[in-house]
């Protein structure tokens, strides 16, 4: 059982980060502050490469400094690529 609550615990993360993502992805279109794309496949892009940063930083925080330097430069190149 604890696999199984594991597993579905996973799934809602997953759903949620994606979900959450795809709001922020489509206020920013609906705003004319990105390119009208994949809403589903920007908010992927956008988010699950922060979400595994984020999870490296939690494994190892001596990490910290990398990972929010990355995020910074990950961020900066969705907009330059996203942008309208």
């Amino acid at each position: 059982m604890t696999l199984i609550k594991n597993v579905l615990s996973l799934q809602n993360l997953y759903i949620n980060v994606l979900n959450y993502n795809k709001s922020l992805i489509k206020a920013l279109i609906n705003n004319d502050i990105l390119i009208d794309g994949d809403i589903e496949i920007m908010a992927s892009q956008f988010a699950f490469p922060i979400s595994a940063w984020i999870n490296l930083c939690d494994r190892y925080p001596n990490k910290e400094k990398e990972v929010m330097k990355n995020i910074k430069k990950h961020v900066t190149q969705f907009i330059e690529i996203y942008r309208k």
